[in-house]
């Protein structure tokens, strides 16, 4: 019997640290997810101001773009345009020439 009870005090013994490092090993993974849960609350709150930041710059750039397209007709000729009055610019200044050459060939003629 003297062996049965040493076998028995090693199991209780055994069982005994067994069932204590299971408990520590449970109460740290229950902390740690605690604490990652802590984290991700965290994460959610930063990702949401960011997000908010996101659509509140989102949506003055929009205005910005809206504004400067509204604009460039006001501020800005096109291409197109700037062609043609250069074309009456110079259609000008050759009428004008020629009334200056008309006038200088009329005033050598009466010389």
């Amino acid at each position: 019997m003297e062996v049965q009870l040493i076998v028995n005090i090693i199991l209780g013994i055994a069982s005994f640290l067994a069932v204590f490092f299971f408990n520590r090993i449970f109460t740290t993974l229950d902390k740690l997810q605690d604490s990652l849960q802590e984290q991700c609350s965290l994460r959610e709150v930063e990702n949401k101001e960011l997000r908010e930041k996101m659509e509140e710059n989102s949506k003055k750039t929009h205005d910005e773009l809206m504004q400067l397209a509204v604009s460039l007709p006001r501020d800005y000729v096109t291409k197109n345009d700037l062609d043609k009055i250069i074309t009456v610019i110079n259609d000008r200044f050759d009428r004008f020439e020629k009334k200056i050459d008309h006038i200088t060939e009329s005033s050598h003629n009466r010389r």
